[in-house]
């Protein structure tokens, strides 16, 4: 007779062990919802299984952007620290689990002491809550150029770069953000000036001290800050302080003053002022929705240099639908409204949008209207270099993924000034075959143009081969242009060699090599940067 308790345990049983014996199940993709200035925090946490220690890769397009690593969780969040990083990170981008760290057992064995003894849990949580953390980057860069034409301006330049980023320095989540650079160019002879034979050229881009937990009801920056909260701000020495009034809603005031544009170095010539309002609404893989309001001035010892409302808003939809749109009001007024005859003026307009009709299929269209607007800082030079000359361009791309690991994207656009006849046009295609060769990744181009001076077109190819953090590459280019006023056709070509490589630990090594020939250039160029990454 059959015994169903023994059937219960045998069945329990099998299930279990076939359960135990599969491979653990991938962490689902996780999007971006917000980067301050040492965190990104994302869209999920602890319910899709990830874990304090976590690595994951910032993709966009499908490629790697950043390693991060997640260091506070929630349920449905998760707030991370930049572990090295190529481009910028922005919200939207998604976040692919890679791998448990060994910091990972740490925590698991740190958890399951805290429940056992309280006073160990004290110390270990106090630990965790002040711990300091140091990332970045440090290389040092050598650009060479060999110039054949009869120029023979040769040129070598050493760059020297810190980017370093300081998280919970003192205190729970209080950052310092620094990033610079020492240059030293040499050149065959001097040209001008302006351009000795040899120079030094350091920068200061940002040296930041901040507070931006998003959870906390006031954030703020100090320091040389370069901010991403809206267009248009650009370089600030002084302070942006924001009060979140949710997680969706914040708003904020800034005040300081403008670097020296030329030399990035501190100046109180231009000052700036200005309030901004922030919402989001959704999850990015769903129905998302992020909208930015702001209202700045510029000044120079008192008289307007430039006053400007900005506003953005970007939406995407489930169903495939993605839209982004930006625009800039100058506000006219004394010198300015003398000059430009109009209280108003919409000095740049964007609109761009597209739809996923399907997981193979994606097309896209924008519209860009703008105009140069003068400031103060160059009222005194000649007015027709600041026509307002009206640039309009309208581009459509489309996206086709085909069988056999092959993307093609075809693209074209139009672009006309107010004062010019003739509409200047490019077009193009590219043909990506991802899995050529096993880690080695082919892609085929052509481009055409033509514009109210020349026309012409440009072939290129490529071959890539990655394999984890080893990216090595070679490609070939020419351009041909006929110069429409003589009759004269002209062609350029170049090879161009490119690698990546660890070398050891966190040490790695990146470079370029061109060879360009033809009738405009001929010459070699060299780009080497040895770096580290902590």
């Amino acid at each position: 007779m059959i015994n169903p308790r023994r059937c219960l345990l045998i069945i329990v049983s099998a299930v279990f062990l076939y359960t135990s014996l599969l491979p653990a199940q991938a962490i689902p993709d996780a999007r971006v919802r917000y980067v301050s200035a040492g965190a990104v925090y994302l869209d999920r946490g602890g319910s899709i299984g990830l874990k304090v220690g976590d690595r994951l890769d910032v993709v966009r397009n499908n490629e790697v952007i950043a390693r991060i690593e997640v260091t506070y969780l929630a349920t449905a969040s998760a707030s991370c620290k930049i572990i090295s990083q190529q481009g910028e990170i922005q919200a939207g981008d998604v976040a692919r689990w890679i791998e448990h760290t060994s910091e990972e057992a740490v925590t698991d064995t740190t958890t399951e002491v805290r429940t056992r003894e309280i006073p160990v849990k004290r110390a270990i949580e106090t630990k965790t809550l002040f711990r300091t953390f140091i990332s970045g980057g440090f290389s040092v860069q050598w650009y060479h150029r060999t110039d054949k034409s009869p120029a023979g301006m040769d040129f070598n330049q050493w760059n020297a770069r810190l980017n370093l980023r300081i998280r919970n320095l003192w205190a729970k989540d209080l950052y310092l953000n620094i990033n610079t650079r020492a240059r030293y160019d040499q050149r065959s002879y001097a040209s001008g000036v302006s351009i000795p034979a040899e120079e030094w050229r350091s920068r200061i881009y940002w040296i930041t001290f901040a507070y931006e937990p998003a959870d906390a009801p006031f954030n703020f920056q100090v320091g040389r800050i370069a901010s991403n909260k809206f267009s248009g701000l650009g370089y600030l020495d002084g302070l942006i302080l924001q009060h979140n009034v949710s997680r969706s809603f914040n708003w904020g005031v800034f005040g300081g003053v403008q670097p020296d544009m030329q030399s990035i170095d501190f100046s109180t010539d231009m000052q700036k002022y200005g309030v901004y309002g922030s919402y989001r609404y959704g999850a990015y893989d769903d129905t998302y929705l992020q909208t930015t309001l702001a209202v700045a001035g510029s000044y120079s010892g008192g008289t307007v240099n430039r006053e400007y409302a900005y506003f953005e808003i970007r939406i995407n939809d489930k169903s495939g639908w993605r839209l982004n749109n930006s625009l800039e009001l100058d506000f006219n007024r004394d010198w300015r409204k003398e000059y430009s005859g109009t209280s108003l003026s919409l000095s740049s307009f964007y609109l761009s949008g597209s739809y996923k009709f399907n997981d193979r299929l994606t097309a896209g269209l924008g519209y860009d209207n703008r105009k140069n607007y003068l400031t103060y800082v160059y009222y005194s030079r000649p007015q027709e270099l600041f026509n307002e000359t009206q640039r309009q361009s309208l581009r459509g791309d489309v996206w086709i993924k085909v069988p056999a690991d092959m993307t093609i994207s075809l693209r074209a656009g139009g672009r006309q000034g107010k004062d010019e006849s003739q509409i200047s046009y490019n077009y193009g295609v590219t043909l990506l075959k991802s899995n050529l060769f096993k880690y080695f990744q082919a892609t085929l181009a052509f481009t055409g143009f033509r514009n109210i001076y020349n026309h012409g077109y440009s072939p290129s190819a490529s071959v890539r081969y990655q394999l984890g953090a080893v990216n090595t590459g070679v490609s070939y280019g020419a351009y041909r242009y006929i110069v429409d006023r003589y009759d004269e056709n002209r062609l350029n070509q170049y090879v161009n060699l490119t690698f990546s490589i660890p070398v050891w630990s966190k040490i790695y090594l990146f470079g370029h090599y061109y060879y360009d020939w033809g009738d405009d250039m001929e010459g070699h160029r060299i780009l080497t940067e040895l770096g580290y990454r902590f």
